[in-house]
Parts: C-alpha cells; structure tokens; sequence
C-alpha cells in the first residue's frame, strides 16, 4: 500500500535502541600537528557505546553488516582517507560502505 503525502512508514527499525553512535570531533585534533603526514596521531574520531556508556577516540570506525541477500557490507568512517573535491571542501573523515 503506497505512502500518502505527509505519512510515515513504521518499520521495526523504527523501535530499535540505540546502542552505539560515532562522530568527529574536531577538538580531538592536536595542536601543531598538519593532519596530512604518516605521523599524525591525532583521533578525532568519537566513538560512544549506549550500553557500557564509554566513549573512545579513534582514527577508523568499522561496522560489518550483511545485506538482505547475505552478502558482506562493511561501513568505514576514516580521519584522512579524503581526496580531491571532498579534500578542498575542508572534509577531513569520509564515510565509505563497501559492498
């Protein structure tokens, strides 16, 4: 049955807890440090578990998942990993998904 202008399709996604989240945070960053070299050390990647209630700091987060077909997709937020336009536009973390 279609969706009707200004209805929401309740799924059991919906109700589902949270139980981790990820963010970046630029003031992770450290001072003097340039972002772009192989030293880096920086980790302004925040990750927040629901259930422990921690919080780390990271450089990648990585979540494996299965698609309906049960197939391997695996999603990736990296700090550095952009290029060109994306680079230029002052990102400096990209979320992939791989399939």
């Amino acid at each position: 049955m279609p969706i009707k202008k200004g209805e929401t399709c309740m799924n059991q996604h919906d109700e589902l807890k949270l139980s981790e989240s990820m963010h970046y945070c630029r003031g992770n960053l450290l001072k003097g440090c340039d972002h772009k070299s192989e030293e880096c050390v920086c980790e302004p990647i925040e990750v927040t578990d629901f259930t422990t209630k921690t919080s780390k700091t990271t450089r990648e987060w990585t979540l494996d998942l299965y698609d309906k077909d049960g197939k391997p997709v695996r999603v990736t937020c990296k700090f550095g990993n952009t290029k060109g336009k994306i680079k230029a536009s002052g990102a400096r973390a990209m979320l992939e998904v791989r399939r």
